[in-house]
């Protein structure tokens, strides 16, 4: 197993790990169209407890998140053996933060805790009415979004196997509905999102906001398409601290220096009340060019009635965190 890293010191040359997960979950059987059009995944939350090969330097994490395995294709509950792809994410906790003075060996990760993400594919097999086995691959994502420096990050990218023990050994059928044929709806939403990060470690946290507006048009039960404008304001810009082409000190006072404009075109894939956001972005406008002009944008929101969504997500430049976006959003039409 490896552990991958930007760090160049002795902790990526021991890179090993080890990890045991607990998960509880429930099968989707069909009590909704969403259960159906995913193909009846199992949802569920789980704990995740890791041993790094340099405890000393990075902690003990663990983790508590919630999960989603969705079959490639739709099968018949008795099917031996099938494959799914599964996503989690949620938070991590008990690492040992790196700094300068206590810790710096430590250039990964900068804060105890931090976002936790696992991607997975697996292949599925019944051993019995009462247990199942999956084996895969998995790859695991520690984070903070740059709130605290250092944050490289770290990643975990290893075989996993899975024995499953279905409490009901007797495998309920799943249900059939009809589905109403869809007519594709043109959404206007507007946004509002809150973060910080820092440009250094330990170093002061700077205010970023986003506010944006967003053509969609959801051509499907399961997805829409994403045209969104957005208005950044960054407090960093005028720090001086960015390391790359900086705003001339003299010019530090300009209120233009904290904005920038980007356009960002993406996907939202939907189950029911959540959806999962990801998209690339390009600034078409800013003062002065602190970093390279590409962002990323990789979410989930909650719909928590009529047009209301509440979300969080990471805003990233060229992959590396920029930010954790803290968002709001309601659909205008």
């Amino acid at each position: 197993m490896n552990l991958i890293s930007d760090d160049r010191s002795y902790l990526v040359e021991q890179a090993e790990y080890y990890s045991m997960e607990f998960r509880a979950s429930y099968k989707a059987l069909g009590y909704n169209i969403y259960d159906q059009l995913w193909k009846y995944p199992q949802w569920g939350i789980g704990y995740f407890n890791t041993k790094l090969y340099s405890e000393e330097y990075l902690g003990s994490p663990n983790a508590v998140y919630a999960f989603i395995d969705v079959p490639f294709k739709r099968h018949e509950e008795f099917k031996n053996w099938y494959w799914s792809y599964s996503i989690a994410g949620g938070m991590s906790f008990n690492f040992r933060p790196g700094n300068e003075q206590d810790n710096p060996l430590n250039t990964m990760i900068g804060s105890y805790n931090n976002v936790h993400i696992d991607l997975g594919v697996y292949t599925h097999t019944r051993l019995s009415d009462g247990f199942d086995a999956k084996m895969g691959i998995s790859f695991v994502h520690f984070s903070n979004g740059a709130s605290s420096l250092p944050n490289a990050g770290i990643n975990l990218v290893g075989p996993k196997v899975v024995l499953q023990h279905r409490m009901v050994k007797e495998r309920p059928l799943t249900r059939k509905v009809e589905i109403p044929e869809w007519d594709p709806k043109n959404v206007i939403s507007v946004l509002q999102a809150f973060g910080t990060k820092q440009l250094e470690s330990g170093g002061e946290d700077f205010l970023n906001t986003t506010t944006a507006i967003a053509y969609k048009r959801w051509y499907s039960y399961k997805g829409m398409w994403i045209i969104q404008a957005d208005l950044f304001y960054d407090e960093s810009n005028n720090s001086g601290l960015t390391g790359r082409t900086m705003v001339p000190e003299d010019k530090r006072d300009e209120a233009s220096n904290y904005y920038s404009v980007g356009l960002f075109a993406g996907h939202e894939a939907v189950y029911n009340r959540w959806s999962f956001i990801a998209g690339w972005g390009y600034y078409v406008w800013r003062e002065y060019e602190y970093t390279n002009s590409n962002y990323q944008r990789f979410g989930v929101r909650y719909r928590v009635f009529q047009g209301l969504s509440l979300g969080v997500g990471l805003k990233a430049r060229t992959f590396a965190a920029d930010y954790i976006e803290y968002s709001l959003a309601y659909n205008i039409f």
